[in-house]
């Protein structure tokens, strides 16, 4: 049981994302070529590990629930065990992100992104990606949560005639 909780937490922050193209689905030759040359121009494998070293401390909270009194222990074995045992799952990673983007984009789609990647410009939205991403959710969460309690706020009382308490 404590695998497979831990196996879901490991899935949800690395696949939440990902859902890889059936396998009943052909991928053309051009496209699997074009999807790896944009992957390693993103580079992908570097961002997984970024990835694997962030979510150590939810790995090492959830671990040291079911283990209290080994916290150094649990610490030590993510960095003996589980991080070189994730960082050798980074392929199957990989082949998911290039699953999606063969979905979405075509050979020469991809090739214009690996293009645009290697530039200056490119590059730094690689670098700041991950932070204005995480910035825009934060913002989009607080827009949401003032909007919904102003709606509400304005509304109260067509609300209640309509018989919906708040």
């Amino acid at each position: 049981m404590r695998l497979i909780a831990i196996a879901i937490a490991l899935g949800v922050a690395l696949l939440s994302v990902a859902a890889p193209v059936s396998r009943a689905q052909s991928i053309d030759a051009d496209a699997r070529a074009a999807a790896r040359e944009m992957m390693a121009a993103m580079n992908v494998g570097e961002l997984i590990d970024q990835i694997l070293v962030a979510i150590k401390p939810q790995m090492v909270d959830m671990l040291t629930r079911m283990n209290p009194a080994q916290r150094g222990a649990v610490e030590r074995a993510y960095d003996e065990i589980i991080l070189p045992s994730l960082r050798d799952e980074r392929a199957l990673m990989i082949v998911a992100f290039e699953d999606l983007y063969i979905r979405y984009y075509s050979a020469a789609e991809m090739r214009d992104l690996t293009a645009f990647y290697q530039t200056p410009t490119g590059r730094k939205s690689l670098r700041v990606l991950p932070q204005l991403q995480a910035d825009s959710m934060a913002a989009g969460s607080a827009w949401a949560q003032n909007a919904v309690r102003r709606t509400l706020e304005r509304n109260a009382e067509e609300l209640r005639r309509r018989g919906i308490n708040l």
